[in-house]
């Protein structure tokens, strides 16, 4: 959609601009995103200009936690911004839930949006069901050709490229069910597309949550802050050799017992290894064990550490 069909943006307010960095700063995790729906300005028309601001600006992640802030809250958002955040934001699907919450025509909207040739079959697939879906619950009249045009773009998908969007395959299925045209039946069975009866009854699964679930249900299901992060310290294996010293496997050394706390936190933070404690090269030639917990053949003290020796940790 072109930049001039959104709404009037004027300048952000004082409040608006803390709003917006307040966002900048946050995640895409269900926390944040709650935290901004009770933030948001209380008029429609701050809120429509707020996000066409963003959208100008290409402002994309603040743009991106302010609209599903919005869905979230249940407030009702121009039908002219789903283009944008069909584009922009990596969790654009929460539209489906919240299709009733669009003013104007977004149908319209959408379609312009999907004229583009930068959007990949996911994110196709997400605005073509969203324009059937609507249609099919705010008018009488068949789907306009346009719509039945970027249809038949995605049955020339090829199959091999749906691979990479398993999840949108399923959606995919859907709109095959909700869409009866014989042009697209025909693109079809020229790539001899069958209809795989697992996927299809996936797609039927996830239809009946679009129905069911709300923006804020959906939003419930992201993951929470943090969980994206990197593990701190390196995930020990039963198998593997106990980071105690030992020279003996995890689940026959240290596994089930509480780690012992240090006399002094003096004494914890004085040693460089206290969060990545290693056996030594004493303990390993002692015992006589290689990495797999099997007794070694010969001795490993001096090849344990060497890089693509037979010993490994």
């Amino acid at each position: 959609m072109a930049i001039d069909a959104l709404p009037q943006a004027s300048a952000l307010t004082p409040a608006q601009r803390q709003l917006v960095e307040m966002a900048r700063g946050m995640f895409e995790c269900r926390g944040d995103i709650v935290r901004l729906s009770k933030a948001l300005p209380h008029s429609a028309e701050e809120l429509d200009g707020l996000l066409a601001a963003l959208i100008r600006q290409q402002d994309l992640h603040p743009f991106s936690l302010l609209w599903m802030a919005a869905l979230v809250a249940g407030r009702e958002v121009d039908g002219r911004h789903v283009g944008a955040a069909l584009k922009l934001c990596p969790n654009a699907r929460i539209m489906l839930p919240a299709r009733s919450q669009f003013t104007g025509d977004p149908a319209a909207c959408m379609l312009e949006a999907m004229r583009e040739d930068c959007l990949d079959p996911g994110s196709r697939t997400v605005g073509m069901l969203f324009v059937v879906l609507w249609w099919q619950e705010n008018r009488s009249e068949p789907l306009p050709e346009t719509a039945i045009g970027e249809l038949r773009k995605l049955a020339r998908i090829p199959l091999k490229k749906w691979r990479e969007h398993e999840i949108h395959f399923a959606l995919f299925h859907i709109l095959l069910t909700l869409v009866d045209d014989a042009s697209v039946k025909q693109i079809l069975d020229s790539q001899k597309f069958r209809v795989d009866p697992h996927i299809q009854e996936s797609g039927r699964r996830r239809l009946r949550e679009i129905r069911r679930v709300t923006p804020l249900e959906w939003v419930r299901e992201l993951k929470p802050a943090g969980s994206g992060l990197k593990r701190e310290s390196p995930k020990q294996g039963r198998n593997g050799l106990c980071l105690c010293g030992s020279g003996r496997k995890y689940k026959r050394c240290c596994e089930g017992k509480q780690p012992a706390a240090p006399e002094t936190v003096a004494d914890a933070a004085s040693s460089p290894m206290a969060r990545f404690p290693q056996p030594s090269l004493e303990a390993v030639s002692a015992k006589g064990f290689t990495g797999n917990g099997s007794r070694a053949t010969g001795d490993c003290s001096s090849k344990w550490m060497a890089p693509n020796s037979g010993c490994s940790i």
